[in-house]
């Protein structure tokens, strides 16, 4: 910041009440996916600038989208204590914000600015390690039948209510044996793809199915992927329960049954946080501490060049 400045100097004033693109006039598809490589490619001041343009249009649901996105897709068990500190954060910003009387008032509070691009620095900074992409999933009902491994019945019956939608039953049940038994990474993706793409089914033809109630599940959905989150939550060590606890959390914001398939990565990184045999969560959360040093400076300078975009009268 230069000498003699104040904070409300940097202040954005700007008369647009909704943008269709960023507060820049970037198209807002474009700033997600640049600011995505930039954090992958560790170009912080890349990062920090998409990060303010996100942040002065209002766009910040997109924003944490993304950091989760990061976070399953690049990051994952390179790092599995970082889902505890994102949620966190979560739930800190969403304190920041409950006075708050819309998203693009976000964009003058000092404390949201340095929350968001903290954020975007340490997922910047993170050891990353992509995970593939995953292969198209065909639905056919009567594959159920023909690729059954599990020895017996008995593995999915801790997990299972009177009142859960039968037919899951045996999906559910190599669920849970390959998860338990196997470690077979490419046939639990499979029922996952199988359990969720059937659901979704049953809801396009009208004919929704849903699990009972549970308890640990956030605001007691019914939606069957949740008893997917109850399978993944039985590990029996305490700091990987905590971390597909705080994943739970990141996947219930804003929370829809037809965001599951969009927010598949959270549920396979919560499958490989449960599978792998040991994780490295003796890891700092940075390596170099010193790197948050200029972070105030750096959203100064971030925010003393988007002002130049404001727009004062609306032609």
């Amino acid at each position: 910041m230069k000498s003699g400045e104040h904070l409300s100097q940097l202040d954005i004033e700007d008369v647009r009440r909704q943008f269709r693109n960023t507060f820049s006039n970037y198209p807002k598809s474009k700033v997600l996916k640049d600011l995505e490589n930039a954090i992958y490619y560790q170009k912080t001041e890349e990062a920090f600038f998409w990060t303010g343009d996100l942040l002065c249009s209002g766009f910040v649901l997109e924003l944490w989208n993304l950091y989760v996105h990061v976070l399953c897709k690049y990051i994952h068990i390179q790092h599995p204590k970082l889902p505890l500190y994102v949620y966190k954060k979560f739930v800190e910003f969403k304190e920041m914000v409950q006075a708050c009387p819309n998203d693009l008032e976000l964009r003058n509070m000092d404390s949201v600015k340095t929350l968001l691009f903290s954020m975007t620095l340490i997922l910047s900074e993170t050891k990353k390690q992509t995970l593939l992409d995953p292969m198209t999933f065909k639905f056919k009902f009567e594959e159920v039948f023909t690729d059954l491994r599990a020895p017996n019945l008995e593995y999915v019956v801790p997990f299972f209510r009177e009142g859960d939608p039968k037919e899951l039953f045996i999906p559910l049940n190599e669920f849970v044996y390959h998860l338990t038994e196997t470690k077979n990474k490419t046939k639990l993706f499979y029922w996952m793809d199988w359990i969720l793409c059937y659901d979704e089914k049953c809801t396009k033809e009208k004919k929704p199915i849903y699990s009972v109630e549970r308890e640990g599940i956030p605001h007691f959905y019914r939606n069957i992927v949740w008893v997917l989150f109850e399978i993944l939550l039985s590990h029996s060590d305490p700091l990987r329960k905590r971390s597909v606890e705080a994943l739970m959390g990141l996947f219930a914001i804003r929370y829809r049954p037809s965001h599951n398939k969009k927010k598949r990565e959270i549920l396979t990184f919560c499958i490989v946080l449960f599978m792998e045999e040991t994780l490295p969560y003796h890891l700092p959360l940075v390596e170099r501490s010193d790197i948050f040093a200029p972070l105030q400076k750096n959203i100064a300078l971030i925010f003393r060049e988007l002002k130049k975009n404001e727009v004062h009268v609306l032609v």
